[in-house]
């Protein structure tokens, strides 16, 4: 037998546990579908894991994120996982339902407009914050002219001349 065979047998044997885990975990929390597990690697190159969860009820976009860390912590628990070393993906009742409404086919044309208006909007954005920063920087400069000017608390400290103090006597 190759030890390559056994290594697949292992990976293929932890992702079907893998698998089993999160579909008791999902059955535990009341959340209803089915999952899919895949070994990959995140953005610095270390071993992760990716979840996908179908599930016709609806998850709001914006707790998704704690369902990652509430899969994440649990499977870690369980040592399934390492930290942090999970990716999760939802799709809903309303993902799939769009979905299945798209267009089977979408031109070229179509897809390069789409990158396009949203790479405009981004660079506008992008200049919009550009300018905001120079304005801040523009208003802060002014005010320290301005304390400069007036001789506030905050201007520049002046130098004093120096009194030789050997030539000063005391009283007695």
């Amino acid at each position: 037998m190759w030890p390559f065979d056994n290594r697949a047998r292992r990976r293929a044997n932890h992702l079907r546990r893998l698998k089993k885990v999160t579909s008791f975990l999902m059955k535990y929390i009341g959340l209803s579908g089915h999952c899919e597990c895949m070994t990959t690697r995140d953005v610095t190159d270390r071993p992760s894991h990716l979840l996908i969860i179908y599930t016709p009820q609806f998850i709001p976009a914006t707790d998704r994120e704690l369902l990652r860390i509430y899969f994440q912590r649990k499977l870690a628990d369980l040592h399934e996982i390492n930290l942090p070393s999970l990716m999760l993906i939802i799709r809903d009742g309303n993902d799939l339902t769009r979905m299945r409404q798209q267009p089977d086919h979408v031109s070229s044309g179509r897809a390069a407009s789409i990158i396009k208006v949203a790479n405009e909007r981004s660079v506008g954005t992008a200049q919009m914050e550009q300018r905001l920063a120079e304005l801040r920087r523009q208003m802060t400069l002014n005010r320290w002219h301005r304390q400069e000017e007036t001789g506030s608390d905050y201007s520049r400290i002046q130098t004093w001349k120096m009194t030789d103090i050997g030539s000063l006597h005391p009283d007695m």
